[in-house]
């Protein structure tokens, strides 16, 4: 009896040192998603920036990455409880959810890797909620031409804010999830760089989208339409969310880039 128990403590120490070295050798990532969610939730989005991997600001615009959080409702970030961590070979994983001020669970998977001996997030990858692919089976995925005229309403009502310098007629419009996630305050701060700078998308009036992508339905529900206008001596890339509601497509995300053309 005494040698069984004897095992079983021996088994039992030899656990919480698995444990225990499992909670060390992954704590370098839990610190780094940690000071990120910190960050993004006290509106320093500048600053979180500094946690992300090269290639991840590479691919993402402090645009579109503002827009991300804000609408996935990261912003709202409270405390992360991880469920699954591991670590090797310079990369790591993070799987669990996030708890929001508000009282919500987001499940969040984060993959990291090491850049001059610190730990940097490669990416963040936030579930769909609402509905699934089953649900949507019926929503038709519009042509391009019916995308074309998408792409320019939305584009000629977010020129004509710009130029009026207000937005909440603009912020009115859009789909009941975006406005719940970026209040017409948030939204005005978010764009105020397009009425600060003076630009005038109405130019674009007269131009037709260039599509980089076929219009596609998420397994959510929501369209993307992404392009560019060919415009000079800019360039005017969008990327624009909708969903539908009755026969109408809402706006559900925006994202507008504008970028110079070499030569």
């Amino acid at each position: 009896m005494k040698k069984t128990l004897v095992v079983i403590g021996g088994l039992f120490v030899l656990l919480v040192v698995a444990i225990f070295g499992i909670f060390f050798i992954t704590s370098g990532i839990v610190k780094t998603a940690d000071d990120f969610f910190q960050q993004v939730s006290d509106g320093n989005f500048k600053k979180s920036r500094d946690f992300l991997a090269e290639e991840f600001k590479a691919a993402t615009s402090p645009e579109e990455f503002e827009v991300f959080l804000t609408e996935s409702a990261l912003i709202d970030f409270k405390e992360a409880s991880w469920n699954s961590r591991s670590v090797a070979n310079g990369s790591g994983e993070l799987e669990g959810v996030v708890l929001t001020k508000s009282g919500g669970s987001i499940p969040v998977q984060m993959s990291f890797v090491k850049e001059l001996g610190a730990w940097k997030i490669y990416a963040i990858q936030k579930k769909g909620a609402g509905l699934n692919a089953a649900a949507t089976e019926d929503v038709p995925i519009p042509t391009k031409a019916e995308a074309a005229v998408l792409i320019k309403d939305t584009t000629r009502d977010f020129a004509a804010a710009i130029n009026s310098k207000d937005y909440t007629q603009f912020h009115a419009d859009l789909a009941k999830e975006f406005q719940e996630q970026v209040p017409l305050e948030k939204f005005n701060e978010i764009f105020s760089v397009f009425i600060e700078s003076e630009v005038d998308l109405s130019v674009l009036e007269n131009l037709q989208p260039m599509f980089t992508a076929e219009p596609a339905l998420s397994a959510e529900g929501v369209l993307l339409l992404e392009g560019y206008f060919a415009s000079k001596p800019s360039r005017v890339k969008f990327s624009y969310k909708y969903v539908l509601r009755g026969t109408k497509w809402e706006l559900l995300g925006i994202v507008v880039n504008i970028e110079p053309i070499d030569g």
